[in-house]
C-alpha cells in the first residue's frame, strides 16, 4: 500500500522555506499539494491579541516598501497596534519588524507551548493534516515551517504515511532578524533531514530543485534520513 507524502520544510527564517513550498505547489502539475503551516494558528493568535509593536529604525526592514515608510507617519510614539501593520504590509513584511517576530516567538513557545503543551501548535496541523489525508490519500502534504524537534517527533512516529524533511539554506543573506531574533530557540534547532537545498540560486532553479526533492521522494530507493 502507498502511504501518502508529508513533507516538512525546515531551515532559518528567510532561508526560503515559502519559495520551496511554492515549487512543490506549481499549477498543472502532479501530484496535487496541500500546505500547512504551525504558524498559521499562532497568527491567528496574535492578530486578535492586537499588542502595540515598536517600528524600530532596522535600515533592512526601512526598506521593505513604501507602505513601511507610511506607518511611521501615523504615529507620534512609535508604536501601532499589529493589526493595523498587518493590515498595511501582510504577515511577511510585517515580520521583519524585529519587534513583531519577537511577539510571535514568545506567544508560539513561552506561551503556548509552555502554557498549554509542547505539542500545542503540532497538534493543531497534525489534526489537520490527518483529516485531509483520509479525505486526500492522493495528495502530497507540506508543512511549511519545520523548526521544533517535538514538531519532527509529531509526525515521525505516524506509521500511516511517509515523512521526509528537506532543509533549505541561505547563507548569503542579510537578514532582518536581530541577534535578539536569532537567538531564540524557534531558530536555532537543526532538525534531521533527507535532502538539504542550498538557496544561492534564482528562483526558477529553486522551484525545479523543489519538484526534483519530491520526485526522490516518490521513487525508490527513497532518500535516508541524515544529521
Amino acid at each position: 500500500m502507498i502511504k501518502p507524502i508529508v513533507i516538512g520544510l525546515h531551515g532559518a527564517a528567510e532561508s526560503g522555506k515559502d519559495e520551496v513550498a511554492k515549487g512543490l505547489t506549481r499549477k498543472g502539475e502532479d501530484p496535487l499539494i496541500k500546505t500547512y503551516a504551525f504558524a498559521d494558528k499562532l497568527k491567528e493568535f496574535a492578530y486578535a491579541c492586537n499588542p502595540l509593536i515598536k517600528l524600530e529604525h532596522n535600515p533592512i526592514v526601512r526598506g521593505v516598501s513604501l507602505k513601511f515608510e507610511a506607518l511611521h507617519l501615523r504615529t507620534l510614539d512609535g508604536t501601532l497596534r499589529l493589526q493595523e501593520i498587518v493590515d498595511a504590509l501582510g504577515w511577511d513584511d510585517a515580520k521583519k519588524i524585529p519587534d513583531v517576530r519577537s511577539f510571535l516567538q514568545k506567544v508560539g513557545t513561552e506561551g503556548g507551548q509552555k502554557v498549554f503543551g509542547q505539542r500545542f501548535w503540532a497538534n493543531l496541523v497534525k489534526q489537520q493534516v490527518d483529516v485531509n489525508v483520509m479525505a486526500n490519500p492522493n495528495f502530497v502534504h507540506v508543512i511549511k515551517d519545520l523548526r521544533h524537534p517535538h514538531e519532527f517527533d509529531t509526525f515521525m512516529e505516524l506509521d500511516y504515511i511517509d515523512f521526509f524533511v528537506i532543509k533549505i539554506e541561505r547563507r548569503s543573506h542579510e537578514s532582518a532578524l536581530t541577534e535578539e531574533n536569532k537567538r531564540h530557540s524557534s531558530e536555532t534547532f537543526s532538525l534531521p533531514y533527507n535532502i538539504c537545498i542550498q538557496n544561492n540560486v534564482d528562483l526558477e532553479m529553486l522551484h525545479g530543485f523543489a519538484r526534483a526533492a519530491l520526485y526522490m521522494f516518490r521513487t525508490e530507493p527513497k532518500p535516508e534520513f541524515k544529521n
